[in-house]
């Protein structure tokens, strides 16, 4: 519960496992928003291992603008239960989500997850429950522009007011359906 605000960090949450159940989070960093990996340098734990690292993600809303990956699980991620925005990085190299160095699985399960990155470069899909809808720009769009993702029928399924240059959006949500066409 409670709300907490990370205006300027490298690493904004980071921990072998990180467990968020509630709250309003708001998180800037320089580098990865939200972090699974080995902070301690002592310790007998390094690389990529889905048993030692998770990310759970199970309510709250949290809003994630990060330049390096906004999800990084040297594990696994899940999400079941909170509402995500995750505003990737602008250059490649990183990406907006990223489990285990794309060998993890990041499941979502309920909630919701909007993930957005000025480039494709190191994308990565969702597994789990609810079907993502990935849309890759043939070019980036700028900040402050409005981006809608529309069903078949033209009907506004979600929108979002980019918060930088983006080129790559990934949305998760239970309105969207297997095998239904949606546009950008």
């Amino acid at each position: 519960g409670g709300n907490i605000t990370v205006s300027r960090s490298t690493e904004a949450l980071e921990g072998a496992r990180v467990e968020v159940s509630g709250g309003t989070l708001n998180l800037t960093s320089s580098d990865d928003g939200i972090n699974a990996a080995n902070g301690d340098l002592t310790a007998n734990t390094s690389g990529e291992d889905t048993s030692i690292y998770w990310i759970k993600l199970t309510g709250g809303n949290i809003t994630v603008n990060a330049e390096g990956d906004g999800i990084d699980s040297n594990g696994n991620a899940y999400i079941d239960g909170a509402e995500v925005i995750v505003y990737g990085p602008t250059a490649g190299g990183n990406g907006a989500l990223d489990v285990a160095d794309g060998t993890g699985v990041f499941e979502v399960n309920s909630g919701m997850l909007l993930a957005t990155s000025g480039t494709s470069d190191m994308a990565i899909g969702t597994s789990g429950t609810l079907t993502p809808v990935v849309f890759t720009l043939t070019s980036a769009v700028a900040a402050g522009d409005t981006l809608t993702i529309a069903d078949a029928s033209g009907n506004a399924v979600t929108s979002l007011i980019t918060q930088k240059s983006t080129a790559w959006v990934l949305y998760a949500h239970s309105d969207i359906m297997k095998d239904a066409s949606y546009s950008l």
